[in-house]
């Protein structure tokens, strides 16, 4: 049998400057296969767990510094930036990552955003992803990292991780889709 659960589970954050309470959503998902091998029931879990955050280009950023640097300005970093959607998932067939913690990998790699932002809150998360720009790819290969460094010596080396990331592009007219799917094993191997 198989069972599918996903939707958004609430979660109360502090904003980075004004301390402000804002309460957020994260996307939750839970893929379970069971199986019956003799007397024995197998199950084969997927948990899942996805945020929204703000990416800044590195390509069109490089570009304007070489053109401030012409005129003489200083560069504020200008670039386009957008809103993301990466979500990280990773199978079990023993022990689970909690909910925490696949969060920690995506808001330790990702500039996550939050629904209440006072002006301050919104000039540090601005200024923060424009002086760490991501492309999608940079977005997907930071969320690897931090899930090998934090889950490479608890889970099993075949564990399978997926992680998507779709960036809801501001200047262009398509969007841009990257996905990751490998064992932890070989997310190790590069760390």
């Amino acid at each position: 049998g198989r069972v599918r659960l996903s939707g958004q589970l609430p979660l109360i954050r502090t904003a980075m400057v004004s301390n402000r309470q804002s309460v957020d959503s994260i996307a939750v998902s839970l893929d379970l296969k069971l199986a019956k091998q003799g007397e024995e029931l197998e199950s084969v879990a997927v948990f899942g767990v996805g945020v929204t955050h703000i990416t800044a280009c590195p390509c069109t950023q490089a570009y304007n510094q070489t053109l401030f640097r012409k005129e003489g300005d200083a560069c504020p970093l200008p670039t386009h930036s957008q809103r993301s959607q990466t979500t990280l998932s990773m199978q079990s067939t023993g022990f689970a990552p909690s909910i925490p913690e696949l969060l920690a990998c995506l808001e330790e790699a990702l500039h996550v955003t939050q629904d209440l932002l006072k002006r301050t809150d919104e000039a540090q998360l601005v200024y923060t992803s424009h002086s760490q720009p991501q492309f999608a790819e940079d977005a997907v290969r930071e969320v690897a990292r931090r899930a090998g460094e934090r889950f490479g010596k608890v889970l099993p080396p075949e564990t399978l991780v997926v992680i998507d990331s779709l960036s809801l592009e501001s200047i262009h007219i398509h969007d841009v889709c990257c996905r990751l799917e490998t064992s932890l094993a070989e997310i190790v191997r590069y760390l």
